[in-house]
């Protein structure tokens, strides 16, 4: 990768963050070679012997940073046990490694040694959990680790705030630092102990490639740098799943001169809204009238109509039919609670009946007419027939 002279360029952390990339990453048009028009060569491995042969191509031709990630089968049912590592991701600037170990009888003695030295740097997101994943299915110490998020937040904290060990995803860090999108999509959640297609096998080649750029872009900023972080802020090992110093004593993602900026505002929690007027303290006033905590009493705000006063469905339904024609108690159009605040119409009207089966007022009903009493007359006619 080409770089600009100090003298004549300004410090990349202090460049306007960049516009939304519309162009897709893609390891065969993103080159990282430093001899220009040198293609980058894939290899996709499923067995033993090839892939200690393509390690050793890498230990030998001495690449000193390599991009780094893992696959695995997801679960497609919920609650069960994560499956093991299938797929090992390498990505050197002129090679990318596939090594599908889910397809191997054992794991490669070349690469277990490639992952355990300590001079080489593998780079990636979300390292520290990929690692221990690592050692507990294939018992791999894996040195030399370097969490791109922790590297971007040291070198480019000007750009990143927040919590100091908070995740960055990688595709913003290429979108940021690489004016690329990563392409995702659903081939992410798809079966990595299969034989890999062409569209898994670009998917997987782009997040090994893309965390190495990454890697060279950054620590070609911190060239940069007035003070350069210690590498201890954002590199580690990880021995027996646990990230530790060289030293064995055990890691944190810590850094003293991270500035996290200015904390969030508190958000308000959903459930513990309340609405005007709910929830306020009552008591009594001078005149020993109930009042609200604002102050004014009941009788200065609105009733509220839609308060029910029967506890149970029957007594309300007995009421509305006691009460229907009596003008001193109305029917509430609205709920269908008797109200005994007056008419809820200006006119008798038809009183709405809620059906309390669905919650919604149907249409008004037409109150049945009265029995009609026989006159004197046709009773004594029909006694008389009898």
């Amino acid at each position: 990768m080409q770089t600009q002279d100090p003298s004549t360029s300004s410090n990349p952390a202090q460049a306007d963050p960049p516009k939304p990339p519309s162009i897709l990453y893609s390891w065969r048009t993103n080159a990282l070679s430093p001899v220009a028009g040198a293609p980058t060569r894939l290899a996709y491995v499923r067995d033993v012997q090839r892939a200690n042969f393509e390690v050793e191509l890498l230990l030998t031709s001495g690449h000193a940073l390599l991009g780094f990630d893992i696959e695995w089968k997801p679960n497609y049912v919920k609650g069960e046990q994560e499956n093991p590592v299938a797929l090992i991701q390498l990505a050197a600037i002129d090679t990318i490694l596939l090594i599908q170990v889910s397809a191997m009888a054992s794991f490669p003695d070349r690469l277990r040694e490639l992952l355990g030295r300590p001079d080489i740097v593998k780079a990636g997101v979300g390292i520290r959990y990929d690692c221990k994943k690592l050692y507990l299915n294939h018992a791999v110490h894996t040195r030399g680790c370097v969490d791109l998020s922790l590297l971007a937040r040291s070198v480019d904290n000007a750009r990143w705030k927040g919590k100091y060990s908070e995740p960055i995803g990688l595709a913003r860090l290429v979108e940021t630092y690489e004016q690329r999108a990563l392409p995702k999509g659903k081939v992410q959640r798809s079966n990595w102990e299969r034989l890999l297609n062409d569209q898994q096998q670009d998917y997987a080649a782009n997040d090994a490639h893309s965390a190495l750029a990454v890697l060279i872009k950054l620590m070609t900023m911190s060239q940069y740098m007035e003070s350069v972080p210690k590498s201890v802020y954002y590199s580690f090992d990880v021995i027996e799943g646990t990230p530790c110093h060289p030293d064995g004593v055990e890691w944190h993602a810590e850094n003293p001169e991270y500035d996290p900026g200015p904390p969030p505002p508190p958000k308000e929690p959903k459930d513990n809204k309340k609405k005007d007027g709910e929830g306020k303290r009552k008591g009594k006033g001078k005149d020993g009238e109930q009042t609200s905590k604002d102050g004014k009493t009941p009788q200065s705000q609105p009733p509220n109509r839609n308060r029910p006063r029967y506890k149970h469905q029957g007594q309300m339904a007995t009421m509305t039919s006691i009460s229907y024609g009596m003008s001193h108690i109305g029917i509430n159009g609205r709920s269908g609670f008797v109200t005994t605040e007056g008419p809820a119409h200006p006119s008798p009207g038809y009183p709405y009946i809620n059906d309390f089966s669905s919650g919604e007022p149907q249409a008004p009903r037409r109150p049945r007419r009265p029995m009609r009493r026989p006159k004197p007359s046709e009773a004594v006619t029909s006694t008389s027939a009898s």
